[in-house]
Parts: structure tokens; C-alpha cells; sequence
């Protein structure tokens, strides 16, 4: 182990890996912290409101004003819906060179399956790849794979996303 780890770490492809490898967990560490401030905002705004249908409640004889308290309830569902994510992760083998299922395409979407879909290519023999796209209503203006496609159905379906079903795109005669 520390003999490969000294052997990647003596060429340059091996720092551009660890770069890359460092770079996408900044990028996912940034994402993380902008979603739980974005979130702290939305709990902030949560005890706003919570402290103003108290406030009209009271004002009010009969209870708050209906068509205002309607009003107010449409604006949360609407923005509880831009804010709740969804995942979706497909694993496979993208080389079929004995890489098992190291290549994989991950969804995050919101309820209107609009989001990112990064896709990572797996190699033991040459370079490894990252893709990012954007998607838009579940659509992407670049080409998707399958791999891809199925992490966006998986991203909207009702369950976490994460099921291990095993899809193979590499295709390799030595493979049996």
C-alpha cells in the first residue's frame, strides 16, 4: 500500500488525482455549508412567521384573517419545496477493466428536479474523469448517460436514492 501511494505521489498524474481528489471535496464541503446556512435562514424566517400568525391570531376576535393566513401558508409550501434536496446515486463499472463499480453518477435535485448530476469515470489503466451538469426541470442540456438518467428517476423517486442495484456499462470479453 505505501508502495503505491509512493508511486502516485512521484509522478505528476498522481498529484493531479489528489488535486482533483481535494478540489471535489472542497466543492462538496462549500455545498454543504451554503445548504445548512440557507437552511439556518429558512428556520429563522420559520420563527418569523410562527411569531406573526401568533400576533394577527390575537389581533383578531375570530382567528387570523383567512385569505392572508392562505397567502402566507402558499409562500411556505412553496418555499419549503425549493429547499427540500433529493439524491440520486448509480455505481458502475465504466471500464470493465477489473475497476468493480468505482464509477458513479450522483443527482441532487429539489422537487422541481432542478439541480446537478456529477458523474465520475473511473480508470486503473489511464485518467479518471469528472462531469458536472446542470439540470433543469430533469432535463439537461448536455447528453446524459443512462447511469445518469437513472440517478435522476432515483433522485425523484420516493426512496433515498441510494439503492445498490448493480449497472454495468463497461463492457469487457475478459469479464466473466
Amino acid at each position: 500500500m505505501e508502495a503505491r501511494v509512493f508511486y502516485l505521489l512521484s509522478h505528476p498524474v498522481g498529484w493531479m488525482l489528489l488535486c482533483a481528489a481535494l478540489l471535489l471535496i472542497l466543492v462538496f464541503g462549500c455545498m454543504l455549508w451554503v445548504r445548512q446556512s440557507r437552511q439556518q435562514q429558512f428556520l429563522n424566517q420559520l420563527e418569523r412567521d410562527a411569531a406573526w400568525l401568533q400576533e394577527v391570531s390575537e389581533r383578531e376576535e375570530d382567528g387570523p384573517a383567512p385569505l392572508a393566513l392562505m397567502h402566507h401558508l402558499r409562500q411556505l409550501d412553496q418555499s419549503i419545496r425549493r429547499r427540500k434536496g433529493r439524491l440520486g446515486l448509480v455505481r458502475f463499472n465504466a471500464a470493465g477493466d477489473g475497476a468493480a463499480d468505482m464509477s458513479f453518477s450522483l443527482a441532487l435535485l429539489d422537487d422541481e428536479q432542478t439541480g446537478i448530476i456529477i458523474s465520475s469515470l473511473f480508470s486503473h489503466r489511464g485518467p479518471s474523469y469528472f462531469y458536472a451538469k446542470p439540470v433543469e426541470k430533469g432535463v439537461s442540456p448536455y447528453p446524459l448517460s443512462a447511469e445518469e438518467e437513472l440517478a435522476i428517476q432515483r433522485a425523484m423517486d420516493d426512496g433515498d436514492g441510494m439503492e445498490s442495484i448493480p449497472v454495468s456499462s463497461g463492457s469487457n470479453e475478459n469479464d466473466s
